[in-house]
């Protein structure tokens, strides 16, 4: 597509100075130049525009840039996580010491592996897996961080979650049995 519009563009130049071109002084001395003739304009000879030559690709080309040709570098690749689960400032209520954590992983590439840390213990990894259970995650702030790691094991991605757990507590609605046990009882009367 774009040799098409190099050679639009190229013979633009040859159009136009293969279409006649006339002049004439108007009434005030402002001098005019149309396509079409006018009553006392004058042909004008712009004579041969520039160009080139266009030459036929060899027999088997397949368009693909000649040898010597400025090649641009390839892009690096740069692999992205992102934690899905718990999102990043969540809270959760009452999960009992466990959730799940679910990263989604763009560019991953065989060998490459994820690596779980939960406040900075590893809980879990390296593995493949996007999705991991997390134990003993108790009441408060926890941060999460999942890294991506190379064959080698540099790290290429990582992503970090703060999220935080609250729990009730027993002693704010205390069972039955628990709260007789624990309210004295008045002395019998006599």
């Amino acid at each position: 597509m774009t040799r098409f519009w190099l050679l639009a563009l190229a013979l633009v130049p040859t159009v136009l100075c293969a279409q006649p071109i006339y002049t004439w002084t108007g009434p005030r001395g402002t001098v005019h130049y149309a396509d079409h003739p006018r009553p006392g304009a004058r042909r004008v000879d712009l004579g041969v525009g520039q160009g080139f030559v266009l030459h036929a690709p060899p027999a088997g080309a397949t368009g693909a840039p000649a040898p010597s040709a400025r090649r641009s570098p390839p892009r690096a690749r740069r692999p992205t996580v992102r934690i899905q689960s718990p999102a990043n400032g969540a809270t959760l209520f009452n999960i009992g010491g466990v959730t799940t954590a679910a990263v989604r992983v763009n560019g991953l590439l065989p060998g490459e592996e994820l690596v779980y840390l939960l406040d900075g213990k590893r809980v879990a990894g390296p593995t493949t897996s996007s999705s991991v259970s997390l134990k003993h995650v108790w009441r408060g702030t926890h941060r999460l961080t999942v890294l991506l790691l190379s064959p080698s094991g540099q790290s290429l991605a990582r992503a970090v979650s703060v999220f935080y757990v609250h729990q009730h507590s027993i002693l704010l609605h205390p069972h039955p049995p628990l709260l007789a046990s624990v309210v004295p009882r008045a002395p019998a009367r006599p």
